[in-house]
């Protein structure tokens, strides 16, 4: 089965939207904190970022929500990261969004994403 999967990206912690300023266009996007949020940032040979990583769960919920999300999804963390939080702190860790059946019109289709760059020089951006 398929799913559609919805994330909420303002419910990391610190989380907002912010807008960058370029040499030729204005853009706005979401920023996470990594250290706030247990991002795992994975680097080429060069130690050039290559992938930022959230690890989540998702479980199935025992009725479909309003939208018809079947399944809730939360951020999920490394177990010493875990034990040293106090019960209130794994409380808060926040609900990142929800699942539900998606049916595949025409499975045979598929299309190529364009792949992003990811550049540690914001005097250099692409726009």
């Amino acid at each position: 089965m398929n799913y559609s999967i919805k994330l909420n990206l303002l419910k990391f912690k610190n989380s907002c939207v912010v807008t960058v300023k370029g040499a030729t266009s204005t853009k706005r996007g979401v920023f996470i904190p990594i250290e706030d949020n247990n991002i795992f940032i994975s680097a080429d040979d060069n130690l050039k970022a290559k992938g930022a990583y959230i690890d989540s769960t998702a479980w199935e919920n025992q009725s479909p929500g309003k939208y018809g999300d079947t399944h809730s999804i939360r951020q999920s963390l490394a177990k010493e990261i875990r034990e040293r939080m106090t019960e209130d702190e794994l409380k808060s860790v926040p609900y990142i969004g929800n699942m539900k059946p998606y049916e595949v019109q025409n499975a045979s289709s598929s299309v190529n994403a364009p792949t992003a760059q990811v550049d540690e020089n914001l005097d250099d951006l692409p726009f």
